[in-house]
Parts: C-alpha cells; sequence; structure tokens
C-alpha cells in the first residue's frame, strides 16, 4: 500500500505497466504535450516542432493510441494527413501531476496494451 493525500490505495499493477511502457518511447511525453498545448497536432507539425525522429513519433503515436490516451482522425483529401486529439483519459493524465498518473489510470479506465506492448515494458 501506497499513502497518497492521506489515503490508502493500491497502485494498479498494469497502469504502471502502461506508464513503464510509455515512458520506454521517446517523445512520447513531449507529443502528449504538445497536443495538450495546441488541441490537435498533424504528424507533420510534430516533425516540424518536436525533437524525435520521425519513427520515434510514429512508435510514441502508436502506443498513445492503443493505450486509449491519443485519438487520431484521418482527413480523406489530399495531401492525406492524420490529427491527434488527447482523449478524455489523456487530457485527465496531463493535468494531473505524474505522481498520480497510477491513480488516475486504475480509477478512470484505459485501454491495456497489447501482449507486445506489454512484453516491451
Amino acid at each position: 500500500m501506497l499513502k497518497h493525500r492521506s489515503k490508502d490505495f493500491n497502485f494498479d499493477h498494469e497502469a504502471l505497466l502502461l506508464m513503464g511502457y510509455l515512458e520506454r518511447n521517446h517523445g512520447t511525453f513531449q507529443i502528449l504535450l504538445l497536443i495538450h498545448q495546441d488541441g490537435s497536432a498533424s504528424t507533420s507539425e510534430m516533425r516540424r516542432r518536436l525533437k524525435p525522429g520521425q519513427e520515434a513519433i510514429d512508435n510514441a503515436l502508436s502506443s498513445l493510441v492503443e493505450a486509449g490516451l491519443v485519438g487520431c482522425e484521418s482527413v480523406g483529401t489530399f495531401p492525406f494527413s492524420n490529427t491527434y486529439r488527447l482523449t478524455e483519459l489523456g487530457k485527465a493524465l496531463v493535468e494531473t501531476p505524474l505522481s498520480s498518473w497510477p491513480l488516475i489510470l486504475a480509477t478512470r479506465g484505459y485501454r491495456v496494451p497489447s501482449r507486445r506492448l506489454r512484453d516491451q515494458a
């Protein structure tokens, strides 16, 4: 048991696995903050404004979408692009101190990463 704001609770093991997985994807937290600041961002905007390379951005976005923290909208006209926005869970995380993320994930619901993603964590 860990203490948090004078209440005892158990950190959800799956939430901690998800946090570990996100931490291992370079650029994940930069992407979360950029999307939070701007409301949405395309992959081309992320490439221009963030330090990680294209492969790192693609991997981070894939993990964020699979975890249910970011949603993706495809634009069906040329030039084709994807726009990313935070989900309600993603907003809750970004607007909460990092030390409370396991509690938010455990109590507000999240998508458990696929076996492939958990094995990488």
